[in-house]
Order: C-alpha cells, then sequence, then structure tokens
C-alpha cells in the first residue's frame, strides 16, 4: 500500500471508510455527491503532523496530483503517474521508512566487519 494511504488510513481511518463507500456508491458523480466526506478526510489528514509534513515538503508532486484529479474526476486513472510521483516524494518522509532505513544502514555496518 502507499504509505500516503497508510498515513492517512492510520489517523483517519473512519473517514477515508466513509469516503471510500461514497465513492463505490457514486463513481460516476463522486466529485459531486461525496464532496461533504472528502472535506472530512481532508480535514482529518490536515491535523496529522507526519501527513501535513509530507504534504509541506512534497507540495510541488500533491499540487500537480490535486490539479489531475480535478481535471479528471471520472477518468482518475489518468493520475497515477502524478499519484506515483507524490507517493515516492511520500516516502522520504515516513517516520517508518526513515527507521527501516536506519536499520538496513546499521545491518549493513555489521556485515562489513
Amino acid at each position: 500500500m502507499d504509505i500516503s494511504m497508510q498515513l492517512v488510513e492510520q489517523q483517519c481511518g473512519r473517514y477515508l471508510t466513509t469516503f471510500a463507500d461514497c465513492l463505490r456508491k457514486f463513481p460516476d458523480t463522486w466529485h459531486i455527491d461525496c464532496q461533504r466526506q472528502k472535506i472530512k478526510l481532508a480535514k482529518c489528514a490536515e491535523s496529522e503532523p507526519t501527513i501535513v509534513k509530507i504534504k509541506t515538503e512534497c507540495e510541488k508532486e500533491f499540487v500537480h496530483y490535486e490539479r489531475c484529479m480535478n481535471s479528471n474526476p471520472v477518468h482518475t486513472y489518468n493520475c497515477l503517474e502524478d499519484f506515483a510521483e507524490f507517493n515516492k516524494c511520500a516516502e522520504e518522509f515516513n517516520p517508518s521508512s526513515e527507521n527501516k532505513k536506519q536499520a538496513e544502514a546499521n545491518a549493513s555496518k555489521t556485515n562489513i566487519r
């Protein structure tokens, strides 16, 4: 699973589920019918420090992805490349990624000796 989605799911799972249910219910008009759920999810995500840091540090990538999503509300698959770029950036600012990198670095030091 993508890091940005993992963080949102951990911190805002209830809102993510509600939004996902709405998306399934209104696949062609979600951008209209699910606006309230989208706003609640966004507000929750904006209150999570790691998500805020990622959004700040990866602002350029996030803006490209968000523009694509707004331009392609029915054909969101057109935005997969933009999402991949945002997610790649987000990986660099994930605390668990930092812990994993540190563990890998420590393991490689141990193997050198």
